[in-house]
């Protein structure tokens, strides 16, 4: 599960990294708010003391979060909050008459970008462009300003161009997530799958089996001396026929379950297994192959060991 892990770290130092700008903004609110005479205190207070709050409940979160999952849900929750509390910030600051809180919006842009992509940042986008022209006239309807359309045009494209920029910064950062996760897991000589990856989907099966329930098969098949040309021709025709008895033991079993009428394991077939029948062989550095199969096949699949 390191690649799990790695990128369970990196979201999490994501997170801290907004937290702090969280704890910024609200000791900016505090510090500079009672200075624009046009904003109404109990705003300004609100703000900053919900920023705060905000910051404390986001921590805790975050923590809490121990799987993949968790932190999606917690990620997908501090999106609607921080996009709310800008909201909410660039509306508060609409009573001054010079109006540039807009600019915070790059921020709660930038950060969806990194959350969750592209479609964050465009789902971003289009709610601050709508809140932005909703705030627009409102200005116009409770303070008399004006609405110019150079400034509105300004910060529409300044959105936009945020959300450019980052999707093409997020396009480059997962390539070059995908190439270290190849790499990692892939002989660099040989492109083959290495150790690590074997590791890794075993790791993943283990961690499936307590809540699925499904057990996990795994044959392995010595072939020290492989490289020797002597061995190599018996050597493809003992996994072909490895291959060949595995997919017939595959096949038998769904055939015993309809002539038993094993209903509870004919659906267990056909809902997942049968999707699932699949054959993973893995050439490791010193002529070890490893075949993975599903749990459907684990009690009919004799082990093979040549040279035995």
């Amino acid at each position: 599960m390191a690649v799990v892990e790695d990128a369970l770290f990196e979201d999490r130092r994501l997170e801290r990294t907004l937290q702090v700008a969280r704890l910024a903004g609200a000791l900016l609110v505090f510090a500079l708010g009672p200075l624009f005479p046009s904003l109404a205190p109990g705003h300004v207070l609100a703000l900053g003391a919900g920023l705060l709050a905000w910051t404390l409940i986001n921590t805790r979160l975050v923590e809490g979060a121990r799987t993949a999952s968790g932190y999606e849900r917690v990620a997908r929750f501090s999106f609607i909050v921080d996009t709310s509390v800008v909201v909410y910030a660039i509306w508060v600051f609409a009573a001054d008459p010079q109006w540039i809180a807009w600019v915070v919006g790059v921020l709660i842009i930038i950060g969806s970008a990194f959350r969750f992509g592209r479609l964050g940042a465009l789902i971003t986008t289009v709610i601050l462009i709508v809140a932005y022209l909703a705030i627009v006239g409102w200005r116009l309807q409770t303070y008399g300003y004006n609405i110019e359309l150079q400034r509105v045009a300004f910060a529409v494209a300044v959105y936009l161009m945020t959300a450019l920029i980052m999707s093409g910064a997020i396009r480059e950062l997962l390539e070059l997530r995908k190439q270290r996760e190849y790499q990692l897991f892939h002989d660099l000589l040989t492109g083959l799958p290495n150790r690590a990856l074997l590791l890794e989907r075993l790791q993943q099966q283990l961690l499936r089996q307590p809540r699925t329930g499904e057990s996990v098969a795994l044959l392995v098949m010595d072939l020290t001396g492989a490289e020797d040309s002597r061995f190599t021709i018996p050597v493809l025709y003992l996994l072909v026929l490895t291959l060949i008895v595995a997919s017939f033991a595959c096949v038998q079993a769904l055939v015993d379950a309809v002539r038993k009428r094993d209903s509870k394991f004919l659906a267990q077939i056909l809902g997942i297994e049968i999707f699932s029948m699949f054959f993973e062989v893995m050439f490791l550095y010193r002529g070890v192959v490893e075949v993975t199969m599903p749990s459907l096949c684990a009690r009919r699949i004799p082990r093979v060991t040549p040279g035995v």
